[in-house]
């Protein structure tokens, strides 16, 4: 097993600040859905034991910002 960096993406010009949420919404609830295959990682000590259960470690990350008031909001 490994790990990625799973980033979600909405259009900046095109999306709405519920369109951003959302679709962060989604990508997180599948994830959690899927526990007996990934783990959320915040951390190196999240991927080791991410390595130690066998499961593929996902960082989240966000592109098209613009909607966050503080790095806090997610």
């Amino acid at each position: 097993m490994t790990h990625s960096i799973f980033v979600d993406w909405t259009d900046p010009d095109k999306s709405t600040r519920t369109d951003f949420y959302d679709c962060f919404d989604v990508a997180t609830n599948y994830i959690k859905e899927k526990s007996n295959l990934f783990k959320i990682c915040y951390n190196t000590k999240d991927v080791k034991e991410a390595v130690s259960l066998n499961k593929f470690g996902v960082f989240l990350g966000v592109e098209g910002i613009k909607y966050l008031d503080k790095p806090e909001d997610i």
